[in-house]
């Protein structure tokens, strides 16, 4: 499901778009995801275990007519929404990420030894 074709299923009367907050991404209370919502983070999930640990998620993926249907709404066809243009991989680990994890591996082992 392209973008307009996402965009269309939340037209209530002619001319008007919901806005995310409307029922359709997120939930009455507008903090907590709705089925659409939901489904669209688990299959973002997927596809980020799929690109940074080249894990076969496909069979668990949904599409995008059983992500509707869940929702009550129509599928109108039309190409597959991307979430995976919403994972970013990093081949490495960043140096901040080694710079805390090397504090604290010295932390660690400085209250071994005090132990000791």
């Amino acid at each position: 499901m392209n973008q307009e074709t996402l965009l269309s299923s939340f037209r209530d009367e002619p001319g008007r778009r919901w806005s995310s907050v409307d029922g359709k991404l997120y939930g009455p209370d507008g903090f907590h995801p709705s089925t659409l919502g939901q489904a669209l983070l688990a299959n973002t999930i997927l596809d980020a275990l799929r690109l940074g640990y080249r894990a076969d998620t496909q069979a668990l993926r949904l599409t995008d007519q059983e992500i509707l249907n869940e929702a009550g709404l129509p599928f109108t066809g039309g190409p597959d929404f991307n979430t995976a243009a919403f994972v970013k991989v990093q081949p490495t680990p960043e140096p901040s990420a080694l710079a805390l994890l090397g504090l604290g591996a010295l932390g660690l082992a400085t209250r071994l030894r005090r132990r000791a």
